[in-house]
């Protein structure tokens, strides 16, 4: 578990946010759980590595998904 704030580097970008994100979701406190996504192709390349990693631990129906686009801003 990391700590909020906490500069932790990885090798695998994309495999540490899967692994991420699956922690996040089991240690959670209430549902549901959020996600934001963005676009671009490493957010690409995490979302695919969350879908091969982790997409089988997660229960989709309890999770709320937004997008952003910087483009609006």
């Amino acid at each position: 578990m990391t700590i909020p704030g906490e500069l932790v580097l990885v090798d695998e970008v994309p495999r540490a946010f899967a692994d991420r994100v699956v922690e996040a979701f089991r240690e959670r406190e209430s549902s549901p759980f959020s996600i934001a996504l963005s676009g671009g192709d490493t957010a690409r390349a995490c979302y695919e590595s969350l879908a091969e990693h982790g997409g089988s631990c997660i229960d989709w129906w309890q999770v709320d998904v937004y997008w952003g686009d910087e483009r609006c801003v």
